[in-house]
């Protein structure tokens, strides 16, 4: 069976852009990208919330889980380059409504995209925020450790027997 996307000319396969197929395709792409880029925000959401606690392999864990929508959001990307070039006026469409969904599709993943980056820029500050936090704690409690050295040592000085008393 051959794809009804693909003009089949002379032996070569070129796409056919006439075809409502092409269309298609592109709003079933545009719909897994916004349904990858919603993920991304709920996974955003929660590393905003899990990166203030303490258990470091949850952090990872979602970290992980965002990697894994961020790759398949790149896939999606190269299937879309096959669109980039085109001029949206020329695309032939079954309905204008299924136009106005894409079109919409595409604004809202706009949106989202937006909000995904303002939820990592408050995540990245509030964790830096954290990690100078421990870092002051941390030299604090070096400071602490070097004077109570420094009076344990006083402590176990012995008495001279050296008497300096008259010079």
């Amino acid at each position: 069976m051959t794809n009804p996307i693909y003009r089949h000319d002379n032996g070569q396969s070129t796409i056919d852009k006439s075809s409502t197929d092409y269309t298609e395709r592109l709003l079933a792409l545009m719909e897994c990208k916004l349904a990858l880029v919603e993920s991304l925000h709920m996974v955003s959401t929660s590393h905003r919330a899990i990166s203030l606690g303490e258990d470091v392999s949850v952090t990872l864990g979602v970290i992980a889980r965002r990697d894994a929508i961020v790759d398949q959001l790149l896939e999606v990307q190269l299937e879309m380059r096959t669109y980039q070039g085109d001029d949206p006026e020329q695309r032939v469409w079954v309905s204008p409504d299924r136009r106005q969904r894409c079109r919409s599709i595409a604004a809202k993943i706009d949106q989202v995209i937006k909000e995904v980056i303002q939820l990592d820029s408050q995540t990245l500050d509030a964790m830096c925020q954290q990690r100078d936090s421990i870092a002051a704690e941390l030299r604090h409690g070096l400071d602490s450790n070097l004077t109570q050295q420094a009076y344990a040592a006083n402590d176990t000085l012995q008495p001279s027997l050296l008497d300096i008393s008259d010079l």
